[in-house]
Formats: C-alpha cells, sequence, structure tokens
C-alpha cells in the first residue's frame, strides 16, 4: 500500500485492488424477501450478486469467502433480540471489507449498541443505516422510484452509496433537494421511528374519526368521501386514513424508550391502542 493510499481517508468502498474474488465486484444481499429482491431486481446487468438466505442453504461465512465489495443487509425482523441482524452486520464488518447497507429495522437502542461495538472510524465508514420507507404492497416499486429516502452515516460514504445506485442499479433517484436525506446513523434512526410514530397516530386519528362519522350516516354524512377529501389536503398526505384494529405503535415506544419525563400525547396513544 503506498503512502496515497493509506493517506486516503475511510470510505463505503474497498479501494484494495487485490480484494475481491472475481473481475466483477460482488455485491451480497443478505435477506432475499421483498427488500432483499427488490434490490437484486435494481441492480444492473454488469453487477454480479450472491444472495444469502436460509431458504437457499447459504450463510454468511458462504458470502464472506466471496470478499463481496458491497453488502445489503436485508434480514427479517421476526426474532426479539434482532441477534440474526446484528451478527449478519458484525461478521461483514469483521471478516470482509464489504460497505455494509442496512435496510432492516433495528430499535434505536440496539443500534446504538451495534455502533458501539463496531467503534472505529474505518469500519465505521463502511457501514450506512437506510432504513426501508416503501409500502408493504409494493416494495420493488417504491425502492427503485423513491421520492424520500434517509442515509445514516459518514457524509462521504453516503455520497458514494449514492454514486453506487446512479451508475449500478436501474434506481430513479430523487431529483428534488429534499429527496434525500444524508445524516448520522442515530440521525437516521430517529427520523425512521419518528415517521412511522406519527403515521401510526395519523390511523388512529382516521380510525376514531371513522367512529365520529359511522354515527351519522342518518344524516347524510359518508366516512370515504368525506376522509377523501380531507387527505386530498397536501398538508396533511393521503395515506394511512383506512385503520380498524390494533395499530403498530413499537416506533412510538422506541421513542419513548430512555427518555425521563412525561410524554402525554404519545402515552395516550399507546395506552389507547392498548384498550382497542
Amino acid at each position: 500500500m503506498n503512502e496515497q493510499e493509506q493517506q486516503r481517508p475511510p470510505t463505503l468502498l474497498c479501494s484494495d485492488q487485490d480484494y475481491g474474488k472475481s473481475d466483477n465486484h460482488v455485491v451480497g444481499i443478505v435477506g432475499h424477501g421483498s427488500m432483499g429482491g427488490a434490490i437484486e431486481r435494481s441492480l444492473a446487468p454488469h453487477v454480479s450478486r450472491f444472495l444469502c438466505d436460509p431458504k437457499y442453504n447459504i450463510s454468511i461465512d458462504q458470502l464472506c469467502e466471496q470478499e463481496p465489495l458491497l453488502t445489503f443487509v436485508c434480514t427479517p425482523c421476526s426474532n426479539e433480540d434482532f441477534s440474526d441482524t446484528i451478527d449478519a452486520v458484525l461478521k461483514l464488518i469483521r471478516h470482509t471489507k464489504s460497505g455494509v447497507v442496512l435496510k432492516s429495522t433495528l430499535p434505536r437502542e440496539k443500534l446504538f449498541s451495534l455502533l458501539t461495538t463496531i467503534h472505529t472510524d474505518n469500519a465505521m465508514a463502511r457501514f450506512i443505516y437506510s432504513p426501508d420507507l416503501s409500502s408493504d404492497n409494493n416494495t420493488a416499486h417504491d425502492f427503485v422510484n423513491p421520492d424520500y429516502m434517509i442515509v445514516g452515516g459518514f457524509v462521504d460514504s453516503c455520497n458514494e452509496l449514492m454514486q453506487f445506485y446512479q451508475f449500478d442499479t436501474f434506481m430513479t433517484l430523487p431529483t428534488d433537494a429534499t429527496g434525500v436525506h444524508i445524516c448520522t446513523h442515530l440521525e437516521a434512526s430517529i427520523i425512521f421511528q419518528s415517521i412511522n410514530a406519527y403515521l401510526a397516530m395519523k390511523t388512529m386519528f382516521f380510525t376514531e374519526l371513522a367512529s365520529i362519522i359511522d354515527g351519522k350516516v342518518d344524516i347524510g354524512v359518508n366516512y370515504p368521501l368525506t376522509a377523501r377529501a380531507i387527505v386530498a389536503d397536501p398538508r396533511i398526505g393521503n395515506t394511512h386514513w383506512v385503520g380498524g384494529g390494533k395499530i403498530d405503535t413499537s416506533a412510538i415506544t422506541d421513542l419513548l424508550s430512555g427518555h425521563e419525563g412525561s410524554l402525554p400525547l404519545l402515552e395516550t396513544i399507546i395506552n389507547s391502542n392498548q384498550e382497542a
């Protein structure tokens, strides 16, 4: 390694010409579900990809042997301790020179613990937290055509990821200045959980509004027509107005965790949802 390479600031992608098992750098995808599948389909033909998923009987160790240049971790968050996701990130950081983009959701305290474990600048530069904001029903379309993105990590690393998206995928990146938000890892977590918390509150509001309007049907008030008119106001937005049943308030719980003092609005929403 020459002096210029030694002085090169750490970034997302490895510049070592001897790293990699093939002429075409490998992009790894850990977890080939809806998000992992969307990422795979977005990759340009010249990009080699390696899918790591128990359903294919392919392990993280096998992925590490491929010496990937970049890996997207999209493991399902089904286990309460999130150990599969954390273990995947740490193995890739410790046993490869791959950049690692975490698309799976981690609670803020778990992410903080992971960052503390990664620790060094060189390792932190190779790690980006970019949580999934796609809709459950249209993940593939939403990933390739994002209107809004959160990219958490070192600025140079985040810019390098955006260049990868631009030149090595079929993604159409947001052109609006407010479309891509580059921030720290923990800011990305707070932004993501705040969005989900607000949308949970919005869903609960419209669920209760439906109850109010259902009591006025006899005087000619129709909920779908009324609600559609409300969400047509651009200040409100036209999603999350069809509720019913239990609402996922885990994002609100995550925001409240570790906070000292009372937050009546958020606490009331959680309590109300538990009683529903």
